[in-house]
């Protein structure tokens, strides 16, 4: 897995203006706070904590890290 610093640094700028943590991401998931970046930078991945950081956003995972989902099939209706 690439790590993406740039990336990173603006997922993090867009949670924070609408007021979300990686401190609160981890604590709803009940995991810690450097989970939580890990998979953000790309060290680590975790569909779970993707789909937490992109529903902060009201995106989808895919459309933040595209890259990681570049072999998966799109869900089924």
């Amino acid at each position: 897995m690439e790590v993406d610093i740039e990336r990173h640094d603006a997922i993090k700028r867009r949670l924070r203006a609408r007021k979300i943590t990686f401190v609160k991401i981890a604590q709803d998931l009940g995991i810690s706070q450097p989970a939580v970046t890990r998979v953000c930078q790309g060290y680590a991945r975790s569909i779970r904590v993707e789909e937490a950081i992109a529903s902060g956003l009201n995106v989808t995972p895919q459309s933040l890290w595209p890259d990681r989902y570049v072999n998966e099939e799109a869900p089924m209706n």
